[in-house]
């Protein structure tokens, strides 16, 4: 059983002041006070310190800005609860500025969410951990919460859900949830299994591409040795042959490497000649000037002489008449002149004899078949060079052929079939384990299928238990219908595919829909269906605490005694919280707590 002992509020709506309200106040205690003094904060605090959410939906959990006094320092709510394995304590902060103290720690508030045992901090960082920690506690979810421990005006109620949130509260309420969580731990074993099954495939058909080498290569094997000696045999046939051609080859090579005479004679040769051609076309060239040369001093000479003769009367240079004495003196000048060229023709005449003049035809026709003979010479060198140059490589491919013979000669016959045969026995034994284990995984794969797709399916065995426990809850409705008026009933058509979930009302024997019933006849429904509720689920997870929010909205004074009546019967074994307005309700032996908003807008309980 849980027992809820006491809540500390600070800054929750508002409730600003540090209040401190003792849960465990056992039972009937009515929160009194006017519209919007306040009261719901005190449940509602409750489930936004046991899961963050509050019981009306949007409303805000910080105090208002416009009422927040100076030094507002944000929201912090504490709540204290025994259950048989210690002592716990939850705080929930929201822009708490203040540190927390518990023990000998101060801890930073902010938003922080703490849980503690028997005084201890538990270690759980993440936020969603943490709150899945507390539901796991105290075993209740928020949506069962409200339905079966806090229910009043202004909250959405079971009735009003649709089929699958009733369906997943009812769940919760009846601790069904074993066959979600089987279903979901049947998923793990398959996504084991097929992950399993994928390996497997991969290492069979890994093996069986393997086993078809190794097969290959003992089919190879087999056939190298039935043909190993005449394959032997073919190889040292072609080594010889080869090894011929590179015999032959190589005294080819030594014959041919060695170039025969010399060609320095012959660059002699051909350096004398083209020296001697190159003086010959110089003398040709100077014998050719030179006669050149005694044509005009011949010419020259000739045009003087005949000057002479002539015996001219005008001078050729200015066309005047000569007299005697003129006449003398260019006579005797052109005999002076006739006299010079004369002894310079003499002296070319003897030039002339010194550059005689030669046939260089003769010599261009030696020099080109001396130039013949050297380039062919050097052809043959440069030949005989490469051929040198390739008797290395031939020696050395003589000898490796040779090594090669004498290994393949030397070479016996080795037995590899027996080592693939027991090697490829081997692999065909292990892939046909792995089959089998193919065989058996899928077969595991099946049932786990088989057990996923239907009993532990919604439409499964789940379904027929959900039938079975929902009839507890209908048990409790009709005697509490026996009281209020109506017959309210839930339940799960098994003969739907879908297994689904329904609820009827009966009133005046007559099936009537939830949504044309009246404000009080909704609360009388909602009244009884919570109660119902409560009693079941408080047979799973007993809890020492109940609240009821306004349950006599829009009731008659018949509908308000009926409800005090049951109000009455159940505070007997509970700490029940009944908040209300109205003054005239006023049972006997309760315990009055009053809730009012003072002129600050301040909520305080007295």
């Amino acid at each position: 059983m849980i027992s809820f002992k006491e809540i500390q509020i600070v800054g929750f709506g508002s409730l600003i002041e540090e209040t401190i309200f003792q849960l465990d106040q056992p039972g009937l205690n009515v929160i009194r006070g006017k519209v919007g003094s306040g009261k719901t904060s005190i449940p509602s605090a409750l489930c936004w310190a046991l899961f963050g959410y509050t019981l009306k939906e949007g409303s805000q959990v910080s105090t208002w800005q416009e009422v927040q006094p100076e030094g507002f320092a944000g929201t912090k709510v504490e709540i204290i609860f025994n259950k048989p394995d210690g002592v716990y304590r939850i705080i929930r902060c929201k822009d708490y500025k203040k540190k927390i103290k518990v023990g000998d720690k101060k801890l930073k508030g902010a938003n922080n969410l703490l849980i503690y045992k028997d005084g201890d901090l538990d270690g759980t960082r993440n936020k969603k951990d943490k709150q899945a920690l507390i539901e796991n506690t105290i075993g209740y979810s928020f949506d069962l919460f409200k339905s079966a421990v806090v229910f009043g005006q202004k909250m959405k109620k079971i009735i009003e859900e649709t089929g699958p949130q009733k369906k997943k509260v009812f769940e919760e309420a009846f601790d069904v949830g074993f066959v979600n969580e089987a279903k979901e731990i049947e998923k793990e074993d398959l996504g084991k299994l097929e992950s399993a099954k994928k390996s497997t495939e991969e290492e069979t058909d890994n093996l069986i591409d393997k086993a078809d080498d190794k097969e290959e290569s003992y089919n190879d094997a087999l056939e190298d040795e039935k043909n190993f000696q005449e394959n032997k045999n073919e190889g040292l046939r072609e080594i010889t042959e080869d090894l011929n051609e590179y015999h032959e080859e190589l005294k080819t090579l030594k014959k041919k490497s060695k170039a025969e005479g010399n060609i320095d004679k012959l660059k002699d040769k051909v350096s004398k000649l083209e020296k001697e051609k190159e003086g010959s076309v110089y003398n040709n060239n100077k014998h050719d000037n030179i006669e050149q040369k005694l044509i005009d001093l011949e010419k020259s000479m000739g045009h003087r002489e005949n000057k002479l003769e002539a015996k001219d009367k005008t001078c050729s240079e200015c066309g005047q008449e000569m007299n005697k004495k003129h006449r003398k003196e260019r006579d005797k000048k052109l005999k002076g002149e006739i006299k010079a060229l004369n002894t310079q023709f003499l002296a070319e005449q003897e030039e002339l004899k010194e550059y005689p003049k030669t046939d260089i035809q003769v010599i261009k026709d030696k020099l080109k078949d001396v130039r013949d003979k050297l380039t062919g010479k050097e052809a043959k060198i440069a030949q005989a060079k490469a051929y040198s140059k390739r008797l290395p490589q031939v020696k050395d491919k003589i000898k490796k052929l040779e090594l090669k013979y004498s290994n393949l000669e030397n070479k016996e016959l080795k037995v590899k079939s027996t080592k693939y045969k027991k090697q490829l026995a081997k692999l065909d034994k292990r892939i046909s384990t792995l089959k089998t284990d193919l065989k058996d995984l899928n077969r595991q794969i099946e049932l786990k299928q088989w057990l996923i797709k239907d009993p532990l399916s919604s439409n499964g065995i789940k379904a027929y238990m959900f039938d079975s426990l929902m009839a507890k809850v209908n048990i409790a409705l009709e005697e509490y219908s026996r009281i209020l008026g109506f017959q309210v009933e839930f339940g799960i058509d098994l003969d739907t595919h879908r297994k689904d979930f329904y609820q009827a009302i009966l009133y005046e024997g007559i099936v009537v829909p939830y949504e044309d019933l009246s404000g009080g006849q909704k609360q009388l429904v909602d009244t009884s269906v919570a109660f119902a509720i409560h009693d079941v689920v408080s047979e799973i997870r007993p809890t020492n605490i109940l609240f009821m929010d306004e349950p006599f909205e829009s009731l008659g004074v018949d509908e308000i005694e009926t409800i005090e009546e049951l109000v009455e019967t159940k505070s007997r074994d509970k700490c029940l919280f009944l908040m209300t307005h109205h003054e005239s309700f006023n049972p006997r032996n309760t315990n009055d707590i009053l809730v009012e908003r003072n002129k600050e807008g301040h909520t305080e309980i007295f």
